[in-house]
């Protein structure tokens, strides 16, 4: 069209200016109505939701998240759906959707690609070229489910007396015991992730389902009504609480429903904020789970030509020249572009000025 023409034009374009764009609140009908999007009323709750995405995606637009793999391996990684790298460029922002019809149900933060790569590759995740570090809430919807009925499980909710590593099952579970209108049938799809064998636990599915409801007692009776999706919304509007705390900071982060990603160095910010925004919303105070990969040698190497731009500010006398590492580390060629075209297009922005090109 004329438009992309002219904006080409200005020979300022580059991969940075193009995403996908959505709206900032999606609403969907109830299953029944094969959950199709609804029209967001015009009404000032609407607004203010919209507002408060607005906020988080402007911050996010401005930083630039990324994968520390090489070239090879992140074309390689599959999830359906997920083009990378073009999914760095087109997939940063974040949208807010609701269910039922209603805001009162759902209402999590989706849409960026950080949140549909497999978990193990979150630890590699950098922001403006710098390594991270991801904290969680442990066991927040049965922790947020127990607190409105004043009773708090020692320790791990999700505790139910087997092998640890049998957790994800249990979690996944007692959501379905929650959500589902009948008793749920046993995992038996490897494609899904988490599959109940009968021989490897010791007990039968009849016995899981009886542990998990003696676990869960003083809310079992909610168990089949579909509260879940009104505990999203209470999950998600903590998530914003803690975002918004961070925009006031003007530091970058990631969301991923109830856990965050932050450049490493701000995770005693995100401690607080997180403990803040649980406090505030529920009065309750829950423990928070830390991953972070130890910086390989290449983030060590790299992180000293990012950080010249973190400290450079041509307003001083004579401020050090930043320069821009030439030297590409083989297989990294992408990542190294990637990440510092992006810090030299943050800084134009902020000081305008541009740096000669190599």
């Amino acid at each position: 069209r004329q438009g992309l023409i002219e904006y080409l034009d200005q020979d300022d374009a580059s991969p940075f200016d193009f995403r996908s764009e959505y709206l900032q609140l999606v609403l969907k009908a109830g299953k029944e109505d094969s959950k199709r999007h609804l029209t967001i009323p015009d009404t000032n709750e609407a607004q203010r939701l919209a507002s408060g995405v607005d906020q988080i995606n402007e911050m996010l637009g401005f930083h630039w998240a990324d994968i520390e793999l090489p070239d090879a391996e992140l074309k390689q990684i599959d999830v359906n759906g997920l083009n990378l790298p073009e999914a760095l460029y087109q997939e940063r922002t974040v949208r807010r959707i609701f269910n039922n019809g209603s805001f009162e149900e759902g209402g999590r933060f989706y849409g960026g690609w950080w949140e549909r790569i497999p978990s193990r590759y979150r630890p590699h995740i950098t922001i403006d070229g710098m390594p991270t570090v991801e904290m969680d809430y442990s066991a927040i919807q049965p922790r947020l489910l127990l607190a409105e009925r004043g009773v708090e499980l020692d320790g791990d909710p999700y505790d139910i007396g087997i092998d640890d590593r049998f957790r994800p099952l249990v979690k996944e579970t007692f959501n379905r015991l929650l959500n589902g209108k009948r008793q749920p049938f046993p995992y038996s799809n490897p494609g899904q992730g988490i599959v109940f064998d009968e021989a490897d636990m010791g007990m039968s599915w009849d016995e899981l389902l009886g542990a998990i409801e003696r676990r869960f007692q003083p809310v079992a009776d909610l168990f089949g009504s579909g509260i879940g999706l009104k505990l999203q919304r209470q999950d998600a509007d903590i998530a914003q609480a803690v975002m918004r705390d961070f925009n006031e900071m003007h530091i970058a982060m990631l969301p991923i429903h109830d856990s965050f990603i932050v450049r490493f160095g701000h995770d005693h910010d995100l401690l607080r904020a997180m403990r803040k925004a649980m406090l505030k919303h529920s009065g309750i105070d829950v423990p928070v789970k830390v991953t972070q990969r130890k910086p390989s040698d290449l983030s060590l190497r790299l992180s000293r030509h990012w950080e010249q731009f973190d400290s450079y500010d041509p307003s001083q006398d004579n401020p050090p020249e930043p320069e821009l590492a030439n030297q590409f580390v083989p297989g990294f060629e992408g990542y190294q572009r990637r990440v510092g075209e992006m810090i030299k297009k943050q800084h134009r922005k902020v000081f305008g000025w541009r740096i000669p090109q190599t």
